[in-house]
């Protein structure tokens, strides 16, 4: 059975890639803090992982790698926004945002890189956001820590072939990221080319897809109901 680690794996996005995968034959290793709120499976194993402390993450490095031998892939889907204009952020909230979307996929990616590099048909999916490339206000920072994830992407699809790095741009999923009132869930599907927001289990199937495309890597896939084009 393939091994994937999906970071996030309790709640949105990354709850449905879980059981995506794991209804698919995939031993799912699911990093989050809230494990009370993950998802149940056979094949998902849900591990307490804190991403925004590196001895959380070097935990789970030591215990994987020591009763691993195969890792076929990452999911790097853990996220936070913080909203508020740029002037007002402080150092521990810039580092926080870099730290869950940049410097905690850097500490995996480069720990577990042998086992990737051994397993055959290896591939490494971040789950990115149109805002890396259309910043909006109140976004600056999260806009730019995924822009520098965007970078990394293509490095890494450089650097690490034939291991497959692909990134995906989302739009707006109703996630609890978002923690969306029903009025700003109307106003959301409003901005939409669609006129309606993206689900997590639509976001899901679309990573699926992108990790398993056997001629993809480098890509940044936009996934975003079309909101782009606005």
């Amino acid at each position: 059975m393939k091994t994937v680690i999906i970071t996030g794996a309790t709640s949105g996005i990354g709850f449905e890639a879980a059981l995506l995968f794991a209804n698919n034959n995939y031993k799912v290793m699911g990093l989050g803090r809230n494990l009370d709120k993950g998802p149940s499976h056979p094949n998902i194993h849900l591990e307490q992982v804190d991403l925004l402390s590196k001895e959380s993450i070097n935990t789970f490095i030591t215990n994987f790698t020591t009763n691993h031998n195969e890792l076929s892939g990452i999911i790097h889907n853990a996220g936070i926004v913080i909203r508020k204009p740029f002037v007002d952020f402080t150092e521990e909230e810039i580092l926080k945002e870099f730290q869950t979307h940049v410097f905690s996929t850097i500490q995996l990616n480069q720990a577990l890189y042998p086992l990737l590099k051994d397993t055959k048909d290896a591939s490494i999916v971040f789950v990115n956001s149109t805002l890396a490339t259309k910043p909006i206000s109140n976004t600056s920072i999260y806009s730019a820590a995924k822009s520098a994830q965007a970078s990394l992407v293509k490095s890494l699809a450089i650097e690490w072939a034939p291991i497959r790095v692909n990134g995906i741009h989302l739009g707006i999923i109703d996630t609890p990221i978002h923690n969306f009132n029903s009025k700003q869930k109307e106003d959301a599907d409003q901005l939409q080319t669609l006129k309606r927001v993206g689900t997590s289990s639509e976001a899901a199937k679309e990573i699926f897809h992108l990790f398993h495309s056997q001629w993809t890597t480098g890509a940044l896939n936009t996934f975003d109901g079309g909101i782009s084009l606005n």
